[in-house]
């Protein structure tokens, strides 16, 4: 039985751009790390395209592609450099269409229109025997994804892109763009991709452009939300797009540096209802809560102008937990009135705690020595300690509430809950006493012993590591990269596993997966399945933007090869390598194959 904790959050992004006077070499710096499924193969694949250099093409890229693509999604060319993180802003819409009595027709402004029928053929996967289905379609609307014929209703779903997209003219033309104007310019061809492009070129000029064709939508409000299923009877229709210039966005702002990691880029949502600010461009409910965001800003405030190359991978191996500053204080302060000792035991790991989450090994390797360092050892054990107890205290907390009312909350959703109710409950608007367990009628529990309950769940589940000095979060945080066959029981294309630090939406994002039950047998189960799944820093010199990477995966796909994942290790420490750029970059090549037509 396994309780999702890492959801949709764990599946962000980080990125950011510094302008020369941010630097201390007055050169421009841009990073980028995206936040995906982290599997074998590795979903991304660093190429070199070049039909410049010795012909008479405009293309010349560097970085992150999806095998396939003639393009690069994230990284540079000779002049500039990208990258890119999910804005989610909300693109579609579902609609609770009425059916006319014959079901042919939808009510529409008080009118029937006829639903559009088409056939068509598909192969059964498993046999490629041709299978006839027919689809129905809205016309102003779109495909129907249900249908209840009893009540005469239905659902629908429309997308900004089903009326077309020309996101791949948008990569092209950053891809050829010489200066940060030119992306702007180029980038306005972006449907659909719903990201932050971040960009800086030769002249240091940086920028956010986070553009895309997003619907306005001036009806909506609490009342009538844009997140829930909307009346297809015309209230709740498309005003057009909101124009690029009304878009968020920013050009060489003062403060000489731009940072996005999926949060609320407008503030629109900080008091509850992103509808009554003014903001046309509307995101959608699974933005993240923004502390990936906060601690890159802190930290790049605080290098003032003397961010280097070196500083940036320091940043992206960042393992702050900013969300358990707002949680910890309060499980230390109810451990320390404990008669149990070991939820005392868990107090003390909690009370030296910094926050930061090292594995606490040696090495990579899960039977790896643990590090005698007495910092990385504290941290590593205060890490563990937290992400149990978090799971332990969310269940004590919320899971009587969750059961009666037979709905489901991500894990990390009840911890941005959690860290609210401990920190400031007086801006929860919720009557409901959570701290009290609702399935003991006759006593009503306070806050602390709530969350004693929780701390003596998580020390039963800590109990088979042994000692707290055992309490090694690279124990219990193992990373596998699972190839698709895992999925049919067939684990032997996985890769790994092997001992990761991060935590919970640290900037080193390593989102515990799952979880094992509280049963005082097996030991926690706390391994991410996502995470940055490739690692870009760009620093433009005078020569041209030149690219450290960090990449979980290889260049050859074949397992006896000696470059078969042979980068993951550099990954799991940070250790980022050099890309080469250009048809001399390289002189001394491994392989070389030559394709002709």
């Amino acid at each position: 039985d396994r309780q999702r904790l890492g959801e949709h959050h764990a599946r962000g992004s980080n990125n950011w751009v510094l302008a020369p006077s941010r630097t201390k070499n007055k050169r421009g710096l841009l990073a980028n790390d995206p936040h995906l499924s982290l599997g074998n193969p590795s979903i991304w694949f660093p190429i070199e395209v070049d039909g410049k250099s010795k012909g008479t093409g405009k293309t010349h890229v560097a970085g992150g592609s999806f095998p396939g693509l003639p393009l690069v999604m994230t990284g540079h060319n000779d002049d500039l450099a990208w990258g890119v993180t999910t804005v989610y802003y909300d693109l579609t819409d579902v609609y609770e269409e009425t059916l006319t009595d014959d079901g042919k027709s939808v009510l529409f402004n008080g009118a029937p229109v006829a639903i559009i029928e088409k056939e068509l053929e598909f192969a059964d996967s498993s046999t490629g025997t041709p299978v006839k289905k027919t689809l129905q379609w809205v016309p102003h609307h779109g495909p129907i994804v249900s249908v209840d014929a009893a009540n005469k209703k239905a659902l629908s779903v429309r997308w900004v892109a089903q009326g077309g997209s020309t996101d791949l003219e948008g990569f092209m033309n950053i891809g050829r763009a010489t200066t940060t104007a030119e992306a702007r310019e180029g980038l306005r061809s972006i449907t659909s991709a719903n990201q932050n492009f971040v960009v800086v070129d030769r002249q240091g000029d940086i920028g956010w452009f986070p553009y895309g064709k997003i619907p306005k939508r001036p009806w909506a409000s609490p009342d009538l939300s844009p997140w829930t299923v909307l009346p297809g009877d015309g209230t709740a229709e498309w005003d057009g797009f909101v124009d690029v210039a009304d878009l968020p966005q920013a050009y060489n702002p003062p403060k000489g540096f731009l940072a996005t990691a999926n949060q609320d880029i407008t503030g629109a949502s900080f008091d509850g209802d992103p509808t009554n600010d003014g903001q046309q461009a509307l995101q959608s409910w699974e933005k993240a809560e923004g502390a990936r965001e906060q601690r890159i800003v802190d930290v790049l405030e605080a290098g003032g102008n003397d961010h280097t190359t070196d500083t940036m991978h320091a940043l992206q191996g960042d393992t702050r937990v900013l969300l358990a500053e707002s949680i910890v204080p309060a499980l230390v302060a109810a451990a320390a009135a404990s008669t149990e000792a070991s939820v005392l035991e868990i107090g003390n790991a909690l009370k030296d705690w910094a926050f930061t989450c090292p594995t606490g090994l040696v090495g990579s390797a899960l039977d790896s020595a643990k590090s005698t360092d007495a910092v990385v050892a504290r941290e590593s054990i205060g890490c563990a300690a937290f992400h149990v107890a978090l799971y332990a205290v969310e269940r004590a907390t919320l899971g009587d509430e969750l059961a009666a009312a037979q709905v489901s909350v991500g894990s990390t959703d009840q911890a941005v809950f959690l860290a609210r109710a401990l920190s400031k409950p007086e801006t929860l608007t919720t009557t409901v006493d959570f701290w009290d367990d609702v399935t003991t009628a006759d006593v009503k529990e306070t806050r602390d012993e709530t969350l004693r309950r929780g701390l003596a769940q998580a020390a039963t589940l800590l109990a088979p590591l042994g000692a707290s000095d055992e309490w090694r979060w690279g124990r219990i945080h193992a990373l596998t990269l699972r190839s698709i066959f895992d999925n049919f029981g067939v684990p032997t294309y996985n890769d790994g596993p092997w001992a990761t630090p991060g935590g919970l939406n640290t900037v080193n994002v390593s989102n515990p997966a799952s979880t094992t039950k509280v049963d005082g047998a097996k030991k926690p189960d706390l391994g991410p399945s996502s995470g940055p799944s490739l690692r870009t820093v760009i620093e433009i010199t005078e020569q041209g933007p030149r690219m450290t990477f960090q990449y979980p995966g290889g260049a050859d796909l074949h397992r006896d090869s000696p470059f078969y994942n042979n980068l993951v290790e550099g990954w799991l420490t940070n250790t980022g390598v050099a890309f080469p750029f250009g048809p001399d970059a390289v002189t001394s090549p491994a392989k070389q194959v030559t394709v002709q037509p």
